[in-house]
């Protein structure tokens, strides 16, 4: 006789692509270096009311970001939970590592790192 398996269980689920901006270390030197050399005077000079002015300010300041930071692809899966963490999933994975080995003190160990990061 034939075992009713769920279709969630059957199909891997699927990622969901998500973009992200992502800014290195130099880049936040560059972003930096960027807005310390920009003349600021320009901007309030060439707009008439205070809400043109922040509008424009906004804008430069975007364009920066932009130039100097890199996207990053991510997939995403709708199962994960947001509060687990890369590190998290780390050690989960080397607790079930010694789980699969029989490593007791090791699962042990694991155990309590788990219990520290969460």
């Amino acid at each position: 006789m034939p075992k009713y398996r769920p279709i969630l269980k059957t199909r891997k689920p699927m990622p969901i692509s998500q973009q992200d901006r992502v800014l290195t270390p130099d880049g936040i030197e560059r972003l930096q270096g960027c807005l310390e050399c920009t003349d600021w005077t320009v901007f309030i000079d060439a707009c008439d009311d205070f809400d043109e002015l922040t509008d424009t300010i906004d804008s430069y300041i975007n364009f920066c970001e932009e130039n100097v930071t890199t996207v990053k692809k991510i997939n995403k899966f709708p199962n994960e939970k947001p509060w687990v963490t890369k590190e998290l999933r780390e050690l989960l994975r080397k607790k079930r590592q010694a789980h699969k080995n029989n490593d007791l003190e090791e699962n042990e160990k694991d155990n309590k790192k788990n219990k520290k990061t969460c």
